[in-house]
């Protein structure tokens, strides 16, 4: 997995692909997830941190269905966790799943397009995209 040794480089490259407020990358251990990297605003207060899987909204589905995850409209959405857009002023978010040698690692997040749209289906598929090419040969 040396290709993702740099978290937060692969984070910057992904925020410089889709322009949004907040990308995290999150890591899949056990019924714990660690979210190790990010970049852009409200990083501090979620890199670092650690919880449980089975809470952790956005990427608990990740995990569970193994599949990207598009919220065009986080308010009243019960796959995000509410306490948190409320604090963070989350509006549209999307996660997609890393999978590295058919494994799945973790899970990229994005949060608030900074031209205030939503979040798409095909904002997913170019992070689907860069995650592919960049994991394309790893071994």
């Amino acid at each position: 997995m040396e290709k993702l040794t740099n978290l937060d480089r692969i984070a910057e490259e992904i925020l410089g692909l889709i322009p949004t407020e907040t990308v995290i990358i999150a890591e899949f251990d056990g019924d714990s997830i660690d979210y190790r990297a990010g970049a852009g605003k409200n990083t501090g207060a979620i890199v670092g941190k650690r919880g449980d899987i089975a809470t952790s909204g956005l990427c608990t589905v990740v995990y569970r269905d193994s599949c990207p995850v598009v919220v065009g409209q986080t308010r009243g959405d019960n796959r995000i966790r509410q306490d948190i857009a409320v604090a963070l002023g989350i509006k549209t978010a999307l996660s997609v799943p890393i999978r590295v040698n058919n494994r799945l690692f973790g899970a990229v997040m994005l949060l608030n397009r900074l031209d205030g749209q939503e979040l798409t289906d095909r904002d997913s598929l170019l992070v689907e995209e860069y995650l592919n090419s960049l994991l394309r040969n790893e071994g």
